[in-house]
């Protein structure tokens, strides 16, 4: 009898909460979805000893290169200077070539295609 009494005044009072728990719920404003994960970057691939040997023969032969070039000759700091400068503005140019690319998808896949029928 008094296990059922208790059992009684447990249920009222979490009925209560759950009254009390709707109520604000329903002020709240709606959850957004949740965003999609991120994609893992992508690991790099393991290189065996002939790939190293191939690429270590490859930089060897490159190096040689820049070292008996005249302007490096001349002067070394204002040639890698000028080097970096020139990279920069590469890899912006092709940033601002990569947005606009991205600009003219979301353009044209926004747009609504009339049906045909």
């Amino acid at each position: 009898m008094v296990n059922n009494s208790l059992l009684l005044q447990n249920h009222r009072e979490k009925k209560k909460s759950d009254c009390l728990l709707e109520g604000l719920a329903s002020a709240l404003p709606p959850a957004p979805a949740p965003k999609p994960p991120k994609p893992l970057p992508k690991q790099p691939t393991i290189k065996t000893n002939s790939q190293k040997q191939k690429i270590s023969i490859t930089e060897k032969e490159h190096f040689k290169l820049v070292l008996s070039h005249p302007t490096f000759q001349s002067n070394p700091f204002e040639t890698i200077k000028l080097h970096l400068n020139n990279t920069i503005e590469n890899d912006r140019e092709e940033e601002k070539k990569g947005k606009k690319l991205k600009e003219k998808v979301k353009r044209n896949g926004s747009r609504k295609r009339p049906n045909k029928l």
